[in-house]
């Protein structure tokens, strides 16, 4: 919430420098190819992009209402950003930092959207939430968890659809990737 981004040495456990970055950073992805992490500001609803030797913001773009979480193609050529207020998925070129596409995701029912109301400022409509992105490790998925509609949506990344939805536990918020084995 104070819109700034910490730079910390981890073996020593301290702080280095503070940046001024946007408005209310919620996720944040290192670009695989340059060296800048790019943050989503759901205050702002603004892409910010910082320089990670330089340790300072390199420039501010317009994103989608209340971008939640950014995650980087395997190649560095798309940004997928969570715009939790509007239930999308923005995808931007990153080169240009224009939007290629948008990936639009089921939204909820009236009743489900009146069951299940938002406590944050703003107008969500039926928005599912979405929350959280991951990139599969193969590069060819993305995985979309959706706090309001209880679901996770695979994204196919050649096609930039939706390809399968599942029912998750109730309001999921956060994804990780593990290989594990089930018999």
């Amino acid at each position: 919430e104070s819109g700034t981004v910490s730079v910390v040495q981890l073996d020593r456990m301290r702080l280095v420098k503070t940046i001024e970055a946007g408005g209310g950073p919620a996720g944040m992805a290192l670009h695989p190819v340059r060296n800048e992490v790019w943050l989503a500001n759901t205050q702002t609803n603004s892409i910010s992009v910082i320089d990670v030797d330089d340790q300072e913001e390199r420039l501010e773009f317009a994103c989608g209402a209340m971008p939640s979480d950014i995650a980087f193609t395997p190649d560095g050529k798309h940004a997928l950003v969570v715009n939790m207020q509007e239930g999308n998925v923005s995808v931007f070129n990153s080169e240009s930092r224009s939007i290629d596409t948008l990936v639009v995701l089921e939204r909820v029912s009236n009743e489900q959207a009146l069951a299940r109301p938002v406590k944050m400022p703003g107008h969500f409509g039926r928005s599912p939430l979405p929350t959280r992105i991951l990139i599969g490790p193969d590069g060819k998925r993305a995985y979309v968890a959706t706090r309001r509609s209880d679901q996770l949506h695979e994204i196919d990344l050649s096609t930039w659809k939706v390809v399968r939805t599942m029912a998750t536990a109730t309001a999921p918020t956060d994804l990780g990737w593990s290989r594990v084995m089930i018999e």
